[in-house]
């Protein structure tokens, strides 16, 4: 016997093949007659009828999902998958999720292809091929790749995940593709340089509207974009001032709410851990906390917030660059301040609270 033989069972007919043991399976099918099974393997082809039969799934419902899945590209359904992740992720993840698996898409030129076309070979290629790529980037990629197929699998667009037994082969990679990417640290020095260059972008945003004011013939468009450069180094100012002062992540800070204000403290349910901190309000952090302009009833930064996180971090390297702080991130903040505490003399338990961290060996990591 070879391939899928097509028999009468009763009323309907049934599919009947060897399977990799060489004993013959049968399995029923909801077709009434032998054109409708014969035209079902030719849309769908043999492999997939076999994966199917052997998963129990010879349903209606499954047939039409995988004869329809063949006839859509991988780009068809990534809106339908991120639309699903960001009920269940951060919008960083989000963002990382789709940006890295649209590359996979575009460098391995898959964008005609179904899922169902997708091979096991083709993700091992681009995860574990020769490049100067990090074990912790290539790692990101296959996280984000399964995690398409996962949701394909789910809703039945196709019928195996090609990445579900695929690995970063470590072996290959040379020890400085090994090793973790540092983040470095930013100190209370940079601090001073980022807020002081902050100011002079402001100051002179300032200067450059006054003398809109006085002239007779005002260009709209420009005092809008000084208006909008001015709100957005306010904006840079007080996120520095926040992470200095609470070393709250990014994304916790561009999603504050209004209600997060208890008194003289702030509390925050982090978006990446679900965990809740509170952190005492200084004198410094109040009085930025006092300028921020009311746009927005429930979010403090609700223009930040619709703003793709990727964006706003390059952003702010190109500030760091301009101030003198090079080769540092936003997360740079982070590490500073759980420094500081650290060598004021806060304990690691209480430096983990802070931090929103589950577990102190993660809080090492940044010490």
């Amino acid at each position: 016997m070879s391939g899928v033989e097509i028999l009468k069972n009763g009323k309907n007919i049934c599919f009947q093949h060897l399977d990799r043991r060489g004993n013959i399976q049968k399995y029923d099918t909801p077709f009434q007659t032998e054109e409708e099974g014969r035209e079902f393997i030719r849309q769908t082809g043999l492999d997939k009828v076999v994966k199917l039969a052997e998963m129990n799934a010879l349903t209606k419902e499954s047939m039409t999902r995988v004869i329809s899945g063949s006839n859509r590209t991988i780009l068809e359904y990534v809106d339908e998958w991120i639309n699903k992740i960001k009920l269940l992720n951060e919008p960083t993840t989000v963002e990382s999720y789709e940006r890295n698996f649209r590359l996979w898409v575009r460098e391995e030129q898959l964008e005609n292809k179904s899922p169902n076309d997708i091979t096991e070979q083709q993700v091992y290629d681009f995860i574990n091929g020769n490049s100067d790529r990090k074990a912790a980037t290539r790692k990101i990629y296959l996280q984000a790749i399964r995690s398409f197929f996962k949701f394909c699998v789910s809703r039945g667009y196709c019928l195996s995940d090609p990445s579900q037994l695929n690995r970063v082969r470590m072996r290959g990679l040379k020890h400085s593709q090994k090793e973790p990417k540092q983040v470095s640290p930013i100190t209370s020095g940079d601090v001073d340089n980022l807020l002081s260059y902050v100011k002079g972008v402001r100051n002179r945003c300032l200067v450059g509207l006054r003398r809109l004011e006085q002239q007779t013939s005002r260009s709209p468009k420009k005092q809008e974009t000084l208006t909008n450069r001015y709100d957005m180094y306010r904006f840079w100012e007080t996120a520095i001032i926040l992470a200095h002062e609470t070393a709250l992540r990014f994304s916790d800070i561009i999603a504050l709410e209004w209600e997060c204000f208890k008194g003289d403290s702030i509390i925050v349910w982090t978006e990446k851990r679900d965990t809740r901190v509170e952190i005492p309000i200084s004198k410094r952090l109040k009085e930025a906390l006092g300028e921020i302009p009311i746009y927005d009833l429930e979010y403090c930064f609700p223009y930040q917030k619709k703003m793709p996180i990727a964006k706003l971090s390059t952003y702010f390297k190109r500030l760091c660059n301009s101030s003198g702080v090079d080769g540092k991130s936003f997360h740079g903040l982070r590490h500073g301040t759980l420094q500081r505490w650290r060598e004021e003399g806060t304990t690691l338990e209480d430096l983990a609270k802070r931090a929103g961290h589950t577990s102190t060996k993660t809080t090492e990591g940044y010490l």
